[in-house]
């Protein structure tokens, strides 16, 4: 698990009315740094932004403050639940309690913020989009199936389009926090690809080029805390899903008559070309270059996956012919092989994305097991990992040819009415 680290108490003024709600409220907090924050990015926990950044804010902030606690909230009683085999008669029922409360005033603080919101206001949409983006996190880890994490995202969408056009080093701008903020929010979007399957609703994402060109974020001090040197990978996501979306559509109006153009094929080239040539950037940080071993490893794991999202996005909602199935199938040991090795728990939180692609094209029960089993013993306890691991079995156990790869683990999703949201 995390390790513990240092309270930053001796730096911040003392925590603010959020933290005297209940008389757990405190130890929600202490959770938050001893636990919480060092299972949610590629960053060392003592220089987690998660810590450095999102902490001093919420000390002088109550909403933020109160989504801090509500997220560190959630995980404890996924903790709890999970020392005694998934009981939720184990979960302390005030923290439980406490945590509902905190929530609660996410939601009606949220509210009011959107009723008096100033568009021409900066700095106040730089911290709304930070409280949104932490609230997914909560809507994921407390295991939220309606899509309310993708409803915060398509919120965040509309703050983060305005704060792209804004200069770079705006004056009336937290740029430690607009710099995490965007990156939460690529990220996020990026590995929640899943959605751009769905076109119309609420719950849909649409497509948005700035998720496919990330350097822009690099001059923000915080950046690579998500992506760990693999941004120009997950640039590629959106790319596939865009490249999967307009395959889907030709076979929807043609059927078995549709061929892809020749400019969607030379898409999935490019595509292919800059998977097969991929290299991990040679200047790591500094501070992360004890763990190159991990991070290679991870990049690796990535790469996989998004050869296997690639190659499943030609075949539109078919199933692969024997053969193929074969080569995928292949390709997801690589990918289970890679995320095994990892050993640090931080550098891990960037594969569920490739391990649950790489679960949608398993098919052997022996393979389904090693992968649930490796999921579950990660040191995440959460419980959008339990509902990704349930929905895998489900579509396993599916008796339908064509629930296969990552779109057919979305239609299963669309059939079940619900979206278990990707961290």
């Amino acid at each position: 698990m995390a390790s513990h680290i240092q309270s930053p108490s001796r730096d911040l003024p003392r925590p603010g009315i959020a933290c005297t709600l209940t008389r757990v409220s405190i130890t929600l907090l202490r959770h938050y740094f001893e636990f919480t924050a060092g299972l949610l990015c590629t960053s060392p926990s003592t220089n987690s932004p998660f810590i450095t950044v999102v902490l001093p804010l919420a000390y002088t902030d109550e909403l933020l403050m109160h989504t801090v606690l509500a997220l560190s909230g959630t995980h404890l009683e996924c903790r709890q639940s999970r020392r005694h085999a998934g009981s939720m008669a184990a979960v302390d029922p005030e923290m439980q309690h406490a945590t509902g409360l905190h929530y609660q005033k996410i939601i009606s603080g949220l509210r009011c913020e959107m009723v008096n919101f100033d568009t021409a206001n900066n700095q106040k949409q730089t911290r709304i989009l930070l409280i949104l983006i932490m609230a997914c996190h909560y809507e994921a880890i407390s295991g939220d199936k309606s899509g309310m994490m993708l409803q915060h995202l398509r919120a965040s969408r509309k703050l983060v389009r305005r704060l792209l056009i804004q200069p770079q080093g705006s004056s009336n701008i937290d740029q430690e926090s607009l710099g995490f903020s965007l990156e939460l929010y690529a990220y996020l979007s990026i590995v929640n690809s899943l959605a751009s399957y769905r076109n119309t609703g609420e719950l849909a994402q649409p497509y948005d080029t700035f998720l496919t060109s990330l350097d822009g974020l690099s001059s923000y001090s915080t950046f690579g805390s998500m992506f760990a040197g693999c941004h120009s990978l997950y640039e590629l996501i959106p790319h596939i899903s865009q490249l999967s979306v307009e395959y889907l559509a030709g076979e929807k109006i043609l059927g078995d008559d549709w061929i892809p153009s020749s400019k969607l094929r030379l898409c999935y080239e490019s595509i292919e070309h800059r998977i097969a040539t991929w290299k991990l950037p040679s200047s790591l940080d500094s501070e992360a270059q004890y763990k190159t071993s991990d991070i290679t490893a991870a990049a690796e794991a990535i790469r996989h996956g998004l050869y296997i999202y690639l190659t499943t996005s030609f075949y539109g909602s078919s199933r692969p012919d024997p053969i193929a199935q074969s080569q995928l199938g292949v390709e997801a040991d690589i990918v289970l092989a890679l995320a095994t090795s990892v050993k640090d728990i931080n550098i891990r939180t960037i594969l569920l994305w490739p391990c649950i692609i790489a679960g949608s094209c398993m098919v052997h029960e022996e393979q389904q097991k090693r992968l649930i089993s490796a999921l579950l013993s990660s040191g995440f306890d959460m419980k959008h990992l339990f509902n990704l691991c349930e929905m895998l079995e489900l579509m396993w156990n599916e008796n339908d040819a064509s629930v296969y790869g990552p779109y057919g683990l979305y239609s299963l999703m669309e059939k079940r009415n619900k979206y278990i949201p990707f961290l």
